[in-house]
């Protein structure tokens, strides 16, 4: 009886809960399905074919270029005994031990339950590798499989594919004989990748892509010749935005003729896609145009100018002891402004140096050769912006002002010439190249010494309205005087020298010698005077209002400087100004 009362109550549970089923909806959540164990097979033996896929045979012809395709009996990596097979588990370890294809075991392999990946490769496929060496170029291909509990997995034909992007770069003749025997074309994929061309390259170079699938792999060029004379250097030009492994990127550049008479260098690509009948796809480059040929006089050209005078950065720039206060900070204006008619798209700055240390220091950072403050990262990003570059472009800009002057306090310790080529392309493709050179003596500077802080005393300045005229003299003796003597359109009339209260020359050290009340009408203008000068190893005197005066004063001005020491050293510089006629 009790047995029967335990089913009849087992009955009554049942029928209740299909009850609740019918009448409400379920309130438990349903069970996620458990993975599946145990273990499945691979087949190999017989059903794994392995292929490299065919290549075109003939393009049509472009002058200097290659005019076939080479086929893959051409390369020495066809024996696909010699692939390495891998295969990889879902966490990408090796779920057996690599094996060569043409030796993989006749039985199936026995593996657990999951996803796996089939990966072949011809061989490691470098950075950078050219048309003839040996693995060159390198196939490969990765296939995704599943093995199901008790089932055997058949992996079928398997295609190997180009795993590089081709390059070739080729001149047209009637540009070829103009262009100078040392022109080099550089190719740079992903920013890392490099292979340079000289004049006279007919092989093909083949750079490893840099990024996955669905990220930018851009490829550029740098020209760097002499045409007609005139240096181009390192000219960029952007081949493609994305381009992919297996594709040829056939770069021809030629001469046509342009406007007015002129004559413009083009580039022109050609892709081809391998195990493809395509229609060739050409593109026109971004003009070479003379625009972008330094010395040629382009006013719609971006300028890269000294923030302060406005002026184009020419002279060479010394940097001596005198160039620094007490603490080693750089007592002169190193701002530098980039102008440009349209958003600038490129900035790019080359270091070079005679000093061992400064190349060693770049290279350990991550710079060699021309790098591009809008895209440069890594070790590379942090030192130019900490020397004063330009490294963020958060939109695009026709005007950017930057200060060097965290630059010109590091190379203080780094005697010798350093040159900053700074190339800024505009979105139309307008390019100026400007050359900063900085020479470094510390050998302690001259004594005595004058300085136009900021400024080389030894050239001729136009003279405005704010310019800053900032004058130091040092003796370590201590100042015996400091004459100053006036030319120029200024002292050409002397009733408008009187009226400003001057005399033509005086001494500082006693200006009351050549005019009685002469002192406080230098005062007046800036100058120090008297005790201010006397045996003083140093002074400053900023005599920037001074330059107001001479607007009504057009033509050269000239401000002859004589420092004696005490110790009986003199030394002359002469402060050259222009006023310009209004």
């Amino acid at each position: 009886m009790k047995i029967a009362l335990k089913y009849l109550a087992a009955a009554a549970v049942a029928l209740t809960g299909l009850v609740a089923c019918v009448s409400e909806d379920p309130k438990i959540d349903p069970v996620p399905p458990v993975p599946e164990e145990g273990t499945g097979y691979l087949s190999l033996g017989g059903s794994f074919v392995l292929t490299v896929e065919s290549r075109n045979e003939e393009i049509d012809s472009t002058p200097g270029a290659q005019s076939r395709i080479p086929t893959r009996a051409d390369n020495g990596n066809i024996d696909v005994d010699s692939y390495t097979v891998e295969i990889l588990d879902a966490a990408g370890a090796a779920a057996v031990e690599p094996f060569r294809y043409g030796d993989m075991p006749a039985d199936p392999i026995e593996l657990p339950v999951g996803a796996y990946t089939l990966v072949v490769y011809s061989a490691e496929t470098p950075d950078t590798a050219w048309e003839g060496e040996a693995d060159t170029p390198t196939y490969g291909a990765e296939q995704v499989f599943s093995i199901t509990k008790g089932a055997t997995t058949d992996l079928g034909t398997v295609t190997c594919h180009p795993l590089s992007v081709k390059v070739t770069v080729a001149y047209r003749q009637s540009l070829y004989e103009l262009l100078s025997a040392d022109t080099e074309a550089e190719v740079e994929l992903g920013g890392k990748h490099r292979a340079t061309f000289v004049k006279d390259e007919t092989r093909a170079a083949y750079l490893r892509p840099v990024y996955s699938d669905g990220e930018p792999n851009e490829l550029w060029l740098y020209l760097t010749t002499v045409y007609e004379g005139k240096q181009i250097t390192r000219q960029p030009l952007k081949v493609n935005n994305n381009v992919k492994p297996g594709e040829w990127r056939k770069i021809t550049i030629y001469l046509e003729n342009g406007e007015s008479g002129s004559v413009i260098i083009n580039g022109e690509i050609e892709t081809w896609v391998n195990g493809q009948t395509v229609d060739v796809d050409v593109q026109t480059l971004a003009t070479i145009s003379e625009a972008t040929i330094p010395d040629i006089d382009d006013p719609d050209a971006p300028k890269i100018v000294w923030s302060k005078t406005d002026e184009a950065i020419a002279d060479k720039l010394l940097l001596t002891d005198d160039s620094y206060d007490e603490n080693g900070y750089y007592t002169g204006d190193a701002r530098v402004t980039v102008k440009a008619l349209d958003p600038m798209q490129r900035f790019t700055v080359e270091i070079a140096s005679d000093n061992r240390a400064v190349m060693d220091h770049i290279e350990l950072n991550g710079i060699k050769g021309a790098v591009d403050l809008f895209t440069v990262d890594g070790a590379a990003r942090t030192m130019l912006r900490l020397w004063g570059f330009p490294v963020v472009f958060p939109e695009p800009k026709m005007e950017r002002t930057f200060d060097l002057k965290e630059l010109m306090k590091v190379l203080s310790d780094y005697e010798g010439t350093h040159t900053f080529t700074m190339t800024v392309a505009d979105a139309k493709n307008r390019r100026t190249t400007t050359e900063l050179v900085i020479e470094v003596d510390k050998s302690g500077g001259a004594d005595p010494n004058i300085i136009w802080e900021g400024n080389s005393i030894d050239v001729r300045h136009e003279a405005y309205a704010g310019l800053q005229v900032v004058i130091r003299v040092k003796a370590r003796t201590g100042i015996k005087s400091l004459k100053v003597a006036i030319s120029g359109t200024l002292a050409s009339d002397p009733a408008e020298l009187s009226g400003l209260g001057l005399t033509d020359s005086f001494d500082l050290v006693d200006p009351e010698a050549s005019r009685e009340g002469l002192g406080a009408a230098l005062q007046g203008l800036g100058f120090p005077v008297g005790a201010d000068v006397r045996d003083q190893s140093e002074i400053s005197f900023d005599i920037s209002t001074f330059m107001g005066l001479l607007g009504s004063f057009p033509g050269n001005n000239d401000f002859k400087l004589t420092v004696t020491d005490n110790s009986g050293q003199i030394l002359e510089k002469t402060l050259m100004l222009y006023v310009p006629e209004e």
